[in-house]
């Protein structure tokens, strides 16, 4: 027999595979685990006890497999051996031992290990520890052996394919440690197969792959794929025709170590800019090999920017401006130019002044509009042509303001029938804008007098006019005031007219927040004594108002929950004294209620198990809209929800026969998670709890 030495690749993921595949167990007991598969002719099962010194029991004493149909009650023997690993010559004469599960395996059993090596301490103990480490090391290649190769398991004593079976017939097998004494017969396991259930290859699914610079990554799903597949090989073809397997050795990805969503291969001996195509496929705990999975087209690119400009210098260059100068080192081939980036911040982000690069032999800039009021910060890229940057050192300036703010314009308001003054404009565009100080007169040729003791931040004002005077007209004007304190030019003069009439005051929308299913509204109401009710109203952008609240009470807020994410609405609010007059709508108060990814749960989940089919069945409605799937998510007695079995948009029930029965067992759980393909997620489902009936 050849002998093989194995890599350390396979020590690295020794505990994945003592596992046995856990995750995808039908059944298991203290001491054996198995797991089974029907292909119609023939059922194929695998077991493994579940620790070294079980395994080294099982090996001495053999296994013994018993069978009977599920309408019968006798178990009866299958075959006439015990099943226990080959002898040596067993393995040369039955298997190809140049294969290297098989020849991995058969060193598990009759290889020798060196346990006199050398440690810090030395006596029996040490021996021991050695002898222990030999058995858990030989223990993990066995199963590791016996995931990747049918005549590994065999060869081992962990596999059986049963040819002798009837189709559509259900049958329970029995498997035990065959000790004479009868001690290890309760190191029992019984488990249950369907032969109407017939295996059918399945691909790797969501793959998707990450451009690098000489490289590529690919990645897929690792719970969606580690229920069907217990290792893989990454191919790699140039024509999208002809692939070529990449790995020497099948890869594994442990979920019970590793805690990341994906499975990951890293392509490191690729050209740039050189397309390439890459599928998966997968290896299952019975040696199956599944479908590739989807072809990927993709390929790596440069990533690397120039070298950034140095030696950047930045100060005032006239009243107002801001000239940067830099040197650079402009040699590499695909040099494209460089960007100015500002920023009021030292760690940014930095904004970028050009649209398009400046050439290679620019080595000044002048910033038109530098802020007054914080400090300057500027940096340099430089960029190539296929758009990568790196930043230059970082400079600063600070500039003394001087500058005043615009003249504020579009000063607009109203009376209302109690003499409230309502004043609003709009808001300036300067950074350094503090705010507005607000003027009033009863003529446009006396004084103004302020009526703010310090700026107002908004762009509206608020004031009291009495109604019971012989003057017509009342006057305003607004100044701005930035940071400094530089004022603007006053504002065009704004002439209102008392009203005649005294109708009520108008309420005022203060604020907003907009949350994961509605907008919510706040207000100060009219301040009118006599007022009879307050009317709520709401448009769309282009449509028309519509009522959508009233109340008579002190009601000063509102939860709109019938919007629709990512469009604009505008809100309005309407006072109505008790003789009928109405302050009318108050300005339209606009929101954007932002998206925030939040999509609705399915609610009325509901299970049945048909005990005479031994299904299990799933049904449930959504009015979700949009594109999207339903993700399955289950866990069989006391297991966590995994993610099971994905669904397409327009199906709203689900038939479940891959579990395992038996009566008064506890059952099977389940919930549903939406995923909408616009990167939207639902909240889970009610909990599905279905129990078998006696």
């Amino acid at each position: 027999m050849k002998k093989y030495c194995i890599v350390f690749f396979y020590i690295i993921i020794f505990k994945a595979f003592t596992s046995f595949a856990q995750d995808s167990l039908a059944n298991q007991t203290k001491d054996l685990y198995m797991i089974s598969r029907s292909y119609g002719d023939s059922i194929v099962l695998r077991w493994a006890p579940s620790t070294a010194n079980h395994w080294q029991i099982a090996n001495h004493y053999g296994y013994k497999l018993q069978r009977r149909q599920l309408t019968q009650a006798t178990y009866k023997d299958i075959g006439e051996r015990t099943f226990r690993p080959y002898s040596l010559s067993e393995w040369k004469s039955k298997f190809d031992t140049t294969d290297v599960f098989v020849a991995t395996a058969a060193q598990t059993i009759y290889g020798k290990f060196d346990i006199n090596k050398p440690l810090d301490y030395q006596g029996p103990m040490a021996q021991l520890y050695m002898a222990s480490q030999e058995l858990q090391v030989r223990y993990g290649f066995a199963l590791m052996s016996a995931d990747f190769s049918s005549q590994a398991a065999e060869g081992l004593g962990l596999g059986f394919v049963d040819k002798d079976i009837e189709k559509g017939k259900t049958y329970v097998y029995r498997l035990f440690i065959n000790d004479p004494s009868g001690e290890r017969q309760l190191d029992t396991i019984t488990h249950i197969v369907r032969t109407s259930y017939i295996y059918e290859p399945k691909p790797v699914m969501h793959v998707t792959a990450k451009e690098g610079d000489h490289n590529i990554t690919l990645l897929w799903n690792k719970p969606i794929n580690s229920a069907s597949f217990s290792g893989y090989d990454v191919e790699r073809s140039e024509d999208g025709q002809n692939f070529t397997k990449l790995n020497e050795y099948i890869l594994r990805f442990d979920a019970g170590n590793d805690q990341s969503a994906n499975c990951v291969y890293l392509d490191t001996l690729v050209e740039n800019y050189k397309p390439y195509y890459y599928r998966v496929i997968g290896h299952t705990s019975f040696g199956d090999v599944g479908k590739p999975s989807e072809v990927i087209k993709i390929m790596a690119r440069d990533l690397n920017g120039p070298i950034p400009p140095h030696t950047i210098k930045a100060e005032e260059f006239e009243a107002g401006k801001i000239k940067i100068t830099w040197e650079a080192d402009t040699r590499t081939s695909d040099h494209n130019g460089f960007y100015v980036g500002k920023s009021i911040s030292a760690t940014g982000p930095f904004a970028k002044l050009n649209e398009k690069p400046l050439p290679l032999d620019a080595t000044s800039f002048i910033d038109e509009e530098p802020v007054s009021i914080f400090t300057n910060y500027y940096t340099l890229f430089a960029v190539d042509t296929a758009g990568n940057e790196n930043m230059g050192p970082i400079v600063s300036v600070i500039l003394v303001d001087s500058i005043p703010p615009a003249q504020p314009e579009n000063l607009v308001g109203s009376i209302d029938s109690t003499g409230v003054v309502s004043l609003a404009w709009n808001l300036g565009p300067e950074q350094d804008l503090q705010g507005y100080r607000v003027y009033k007169a009863n003529a446009r040729n006396r004084d103004f007098i302020q009526l703010t003791s310090a700026p107002v931040s908004g762009n509206f004002y608020m004031d009291k006019v009495a109604l019971n005077t012989l003057t017509e007209n009342i006057y305003y004007k607004i100044v701005a005031v930035d940071l400094n304190y530089n004022p603007s030019p006053y504002s065009e003069i704004l002439e209102l007219k008392r009203p005649d009439t005294i109708p009520p005051t108008q309420p005022l929308i203060t604020g907003f927040k907009v949350l994961d299913k509605s907008i919510h509204l706040t207000w100060e109401n009219s301040k009118s004594e006599d007022i009879f009710q307050h009317i709520l109203y709401r448009k769309q952008e282009g449509g028309d108002w519509e009522k959508i609240m009233s109340y008579g009470d002190s009601t000063s807020q509102y939860s709109d929950t019938n919007v629709k994410l990512g469009r604009n609405y505008a809100y309005a609010l309407e006072s109505i004294d008790d003789d009928g007059l109405s302050s009318g709508l108050t300005p339209p108060f606009h929101v954007n209620a932002i998206d925030r990814g939040l999509r609705p749960a399915v609610n009325d989940l509901k299970g049945t198990f048909n005990k005479k089919d031994q299904t299990l069945s799933l049904t449930w409605t959504y009015p979700g809209e949009g594109e999207y799937k339903f993700m399955i998510l289950k866990g069989e007695n006391s297991e966590k929800l995994a993610a099971y079995k994905a669904i397409e948009q327009g199906t709203t029930q689900f038939e479940d026969k891959e579990f395992y029965y038996k009566d008064g067992q506890q059952g099977v759980n389940y919930a549903i998670k939406v995923i909408y393909n616009d990167g939207g997620e639902s909240t889970l489902s009610n909990l599905v709890q279905i129990n078998f009936k006696q």
